[in-house]
């Protein structure tokens, strides 16, 4: 299945071919340019995946914005503090903790809260937030510069208080009346759940939500907001799939690769000039369609200049991607917890212009061949719709 709804980034594809005249093209006998005349041509697909599964995010309405992301600047970026670090700040008191931030307001995990008239984006392990937060300082030792400046960590010190777990959990994002506000919470524990438990448990005054006098405990305002998103981390893998598929007309490879680290990376497919359509006698060697929904240009924007080229040799076909910067996969990871895909659509002959012949056998076992080239962590597999057998890419 094609990527119908990917997030497209505006690239250069190429093609490059072994052979300059029809002389050089290995054609089977009487073969015609008007046998091949409607074979589909290579189609090259660059975007983000996950944006398939994401319906709370206008792919339109991003790209009538601003072509990278839209940012607002954060009005409150504030904490609270867990009373078992013992600094004499009230549990249900904010005070700053970043200044000048901003935030992705095209974040595509922001929960449009119409019972409350008002978005917000809710993890409360603070997994999201790297998805959201487009500028400011929020590390640790940042914050708690800041909170020193008021308080200071005269009260009791919880004996369960473990020093140098002692963090920031940024776990509300809201838009209020006067702007966006971030909530954090400075705790030694993995996520605010925890963090309330352990103060009611050893006796600390709980730990509060909300502003204006109007305070809601931990359960209330998991109820008032009742989404809590919990985002895995990216694993940063190369993932290659490479598939027969199976269609009455055409045979297509899909080839899908899914980039998560600014590496070159090559896949060669050892399917010969003797099966693939772009063997026909015809200067139209290959095809290219850049399928773009929302065009975002990466080259200007933030320095990324992607390329894919496609070289079709006597032997087989090599894809090769290139151009894939660090800044564009933070944008990406920033944005849609996800890395940049691109997937391939070559297609072959099922059998010779007299319909003599089965490819779809000898394509299958030379496709089992297939390499990777990447100088870092990869899997993947070959498959095929023809057969259950599965190989390893490592």
């Amino acid at each position: 299945m094609k990527l119908k709804n990917l997030f497209l980034a505006s690239v250069a594809i190429g093609a490059l071919t072994a052979c300059s005249s029809s002389d050089d093209q290995s054609a089977e006998p009487g073969a015609t340019s008007n046998w091949l005349a409607n074979a589909p041509g290579t189609e090259v697909y660059v975007g983000v995946e996950a944006l398939n599964n994401l319906e709370s995010a206008s792919a339109t309405t991003r790209a009538m914005v601003n072509p990278l992301a839209p940012t607002v600047k954060v009005t409150y970026f504030n904490v609270k503090v867990d009373p078992r670090l013992g600094y004499n700040l009230k549990p249900d008191t904010y005070t700053p903790g970043v200044l000048d931030g901003r935030l992705y307001t095209d974040c595509p995990f922001i929960t449009i809260n119409n019972g409350n008239d008002k978005s917000y984006l809710l993890s409360t392990d603070g997994s999201a937030m790297r998805c959201l937060i487009a500028a400011g300082d929020t590390t640790t030792a940042n914050v708690i510069a800041n909170v020193e400046k008021k308080y200071k960590r005269t009260g009791r010190i919880s004996q369960t208080v473990v020093e140098d777990k002692i963090h920031v959990v940024w776990y509300l994002a809201k838009d209020m009346n006067n702007g966006w506000h971030i909530d954090g919470l400075l705790t030694d524990k993995e996520d605010v759940k925890s963090a309330c438990e352990a103060a009611r448990d050893e006796g600390f005054q709980e730990i509060t939500f909300g502003e204006n006098g109007s305070q809601l405990t931990y359960e209330q305002l998991m109820d008032f907001l009742p989404v809590n998103y919990k985002v895995k981390p990216i694993d940063k893998t190369l993932l290659v799939d490479i598939n027969q598929q199976e269609h009455n007309t055409w045979g297509e490879i899909k080839t899908s690769i899914h980039i998560k680290e600014a590496k070159d990376v090559k896949v060669y497919l050892p399917i010969s000039k003797d099966y693939t359509v772009e063997n026909a006698d015809t200067n139209e060697v290959a095809k290219y369609f850049n399928k773009t929904y929302e065009v975002q240009n990466y080259n200007e924007t933030i320095g990324s200049d992607i390329k894919v080229n496609v070289e079709r040799n006597a032997t087989g076909v090599t894809i090769a991607v290139s151009g894939v910067t660090e800044e564009l996969l933070k944008a990406l990871e920033r944005r849609y917890n996800d890395g940049l895909t691109v997937e391939v659509h070559t297609f072959y002959k099922l059998a010779d212009e007299a319909g003599n012949g089965d490819y779809k056998v000898p394509v299958w076992n030379k496709l089992k061949e297939s390499t990777v080239s990447y100088d870092g962590l990869k899997k993947g597999q070959i498959t095929s719709a023809y057969n259950t057998e599965v190989v390893e890419i490592k």
